[in-house]
């Protein structure tokens, strides 16, 4: 990203962070926050809907945010779907980096949290990391919500 590109996303950060928290909230990354937000925009997630994807922080196997759309709805726990019919799966999986690039850390952080993501026979126990307990539950909102639409007609992901 080149010099000027940096200074214009820090001036429109400067300016959301003024007008979204003006305080810093002692629970939630801003920065973080922010990238998810923009990226989410077309979405039109309420605030509740983008921090309930939020799972960043110790053991967060290098996710910052995931969040599941069933023909770009989002899923929660109380979603109902239908395996009848054509579904359309969008898997979204953020890492967000203030730095410069991802370190090949992170990278195998999420090589080996996606492994045990999409293993839909995969349980807790035989995860090749242990994970906070708010990635643990969405990893579990996918398995089971995926879980039941993998029948006929079979899922598209995205």
């Amino acid at each position: 990203m080149g010099a000027n590109d940096v200074l214009a996303l820090d001036a429109n950060f400067k300016s959301w962070q003024e007008k979204r928290f003006p305080t810093q909230p002692k629970d939630l990354n801003v920065f973080e926050y922010y990238c998810i937000e923009q990226f989410l925009r077309s979405f039109d997630l309420s605030d509740s809907q983008v921090k309930s994807g939020l799972v960043g922080g110790p053991k967060d196997g290098g996710v910052d945010a995931l969040y599941m759309f069933v023909n770009g709805e989002p899923i929660d726990a109380e979603s109902e779907l239908d395996p009848k019919t054509p579904n359309t799966v969008k898997l979204l999986i953020m890492q967000v980096k203030e730095g410069e690039g991802f370190s090949p850390v992170a990278v195998d952080k999420l090589y080996w949290f996606t492994d045990d993501l999409l293993d839909l026979t995969r349980k807790k126990a035989d995860y090749h990391s242990g994970y906070r307990p708010e990635l643990i539950l969405a990893m579990r909102l996918f398995k089971d919500k995926y879980g039941i639409i993998v029948g006929d007609p079979p899922p598209t992901v995205r």
